[in-house]
């Protein structure tokens, strides 16, 4: 082992960020095989995780604290670190697989332990630092997550203490990352600056510690359940499947401690006690936790509320769903060749609204447009409810973003979110949606870099400040987004909003988008709105 490690003996004469440049590099050269050869690894990984902490916590703190002063250096701390912690999880994520693949080969229990810890840990500080950059998760993160806790309760090691790394004084568990990693997850959904997730993990650390996971639902007990299908992350609770795959944590004492700060800071009392004192000023503390308060609060939860009274009704929608579909149907109906083949499927719709499970028209479903039917039940200005019948498609989920006609305007596609998905009594799903816009168009976007570089192939950059020529789309990476005007407000007016690809996203960037037959500049302005796939953003001119 000394003689592959070697090279980390050449660490403390560099620079952090060439540190973790280089660990990148060493744990790409790390396969594994078969698991003989994959115990002597993991040692290895185990052994370069330890050593390279203090490097990367250190470039973590650089990053917080260079306030977007130097662009290119926060760029290039951004990509080493987060490329190192990817690094570092595909190195754990693959000896698990290579682990559980055999029956030959078994470690330790606490050896076991101290992985899983490390894998997740991994997992958890590559998908913060998407955060940092409004970003979700990497796609197949939380499949991983999902593995872990499956394995953990097999070997009943989910409340097993350990300390993560030697130089460490408090110990932790499974379940403690476990709750850390969920309870991060979901401020990615909010409107949170760098410094406030880092705030965020700081003080989870602190507070989260000893927590239970259960896999069974407790009724106002619980506040938080991840699914375990699919590639989902941690939701809060509004409806429980009876047969799925949930597992849940409380959230209590985490509030209860926010709310005696706030309380303590009110009275002018001593902080001491919370064991903040050495993270951050009473003053930055207090503003994270008005806003974690609202959206971890065991009692009073503001769900979506219906903030005008329904009329029943009952009417015809068309669905498209996703950005890029509604995108598809929006140039179809803005060129006015919609194809006659895509008349609505009255059977079907009949059948939704009887209570059947619905006949899939291929046909339907094959068209380019992706459109299926549904029957609204009732609406108001805001919002409205539709019957989904006794199964649905799998897409069907809240955050999803959707567009639809009606048999009376086929040419006028309304934006619109989906907000919740519930099982009603008689064993049919219903689903409430907000209205995001009724005029709507489908135009080209590119995100226009404020140092005026831009890509022209991997790992090259042209610059051209110098150049005083306008930007223009050949310019650009181009991607489709929906301008949404505000209600009683022309297309063509500056006050609108911007619907995008959330990995196209970037805060304050400036964009160029071609409507009305002009290119022109416009500036992200308040983020309205983030899901796992889009954001919606205030756009100015």
């Amino acid at each position: 082992m000394q003689k592959e490690l070697g090279w980390l003996n050449t660490l403390p004469a560099m620079a952090e960020l060439d540190v973790l440049i280089e660990t990148r590099q060493q744990l790409a050269k790390i396969e594994f095989e078969s698991i003989y050869d994959a115990e002597y690894q993991i040692e290895l990984v185990l052994q370069i995780d330890k050593n390279t902490y203090r490097y990367a916590k250190k470039e973590t703190h650089k990053y917080l604290t260079i306030l977007k002063i130097n662009k290119k250096l926060e760029a290039s701390i951004y990509n080493a670190a987060y490329l190192y912690y990817r690094q570092l999880y595909v190195a754990y994520t693959q000896f698990l697989a290579c682990y559980q693949s055999q029956g030959k080969v078994v470690l330790a229990e606490e050896k076991i332990n101290l992985i899983l810890c490390r894998l997740l840990n991994a997992a958890f500080s590559m998908a913060k630092w998407r955060y940092f950059d409004d970003q979700p998760a990497p796609t197949g993160t939380w499949s991983t997550v999902h593995n872990v806790i499956r394995l953990a309760e097999n070997l009943a090691m989910m409340n097993r203490n350990l300390f993560l790394y030697s130089f460490h004084r408090k110990e932790t568990s499974i379940a403690a990352i476990l709750k850390q990693g969920f309870m991060m997850d979901t401020l990615q959904k909010g409107n949170y600056s760098r410094l406030q997730i880092q705030l965020t993990e700081q003080v989870l650390k602190i507070w989260a510690s000893n927590p239970l996971i259960l896999n069974k639902y407790r009724q106002d007990k619980v506040q938080f359940f991840i699914p375990l299908e699919g590639d989902k992350g941690p939701e809060r609770i509004r409806t429980v499947e009876k047969y799925a795959e949930y597992r849940f944590w409380k959230t209590t004492r985490l509030v209860d401690k926010i709310e005696a700060y706030l309380c303590a800071v009110d009275t002018k009392k001593t902080l001491t006690e919370f064991g903040l004192d050495k993270v951050a000023p009473p003053s930055v503390v207090l503003k994270l936790f008005k806003k974690l308060r609202a959206e971890w609060c065991v009692e009073g939860f503001e769900r979506q509320r219906r903030k005008e009274a329904r009329h029943k009704g009952s009417k015809l929608l068309n669905v498209s769903h996703g950005l890029e579909d509604i995108c598809t149907r929006l140039r179809a109906i803005s060129a006015s060749t919609i194809a006659s083949s895509d008349e609505l499927d009255f059977k079907l719709a009949q059948q939704r609204r009887n209570n059947i499970s619905p006949r899939v028209n291929t046909h339907t479903h094959m068209h380019y447009l992706g459109s299926e039917n549904w029957w609204m039940v009732d609406e108001s200005n805001g919002g409205f409810a539709v019957d989904l019948g006794k199964e649905f498609n799998q897409w069907v989920e809240p955050g999803t973003l959707v567009g639809y006609t009606t048999v009376d305007d086929k040419n006028t596609l309304v934006i619109a979110e989906i907000r919740s998905v519930r099982k009603q009594v008689n064993g049919t799903f219903r689903a409430g949606l907000e209205v995001l816009g009724v005029q709507s168009a489908c135009m080209k976007v590119a995100l226009v870099d404020m140092n005026h570089e831009h890509e022209t192939c991997s790992g090259y950059f042209v610059d051209d400040s110098d150049d005083n020529r306008p930007v223009n789309f050949s310019q650009l990476n181009v991607f489709s987004g929906i301008w949404v005007a505000k209600e009683h407000t022309p297309i063509n007016k500056p006050h609108a909003s911007l619907i995008l690809p959330r990995s196209e996203y970037k805060r304050g960037s400036q964009y160029l988008i071609h409507i009305d037959g002009e290119d022109k500049l416009v500036q992200a302005g308040v983020l309205e709105r983030k899901q796992r796939d889009w954001v919606s953003v205030a756009i100015t001119i």
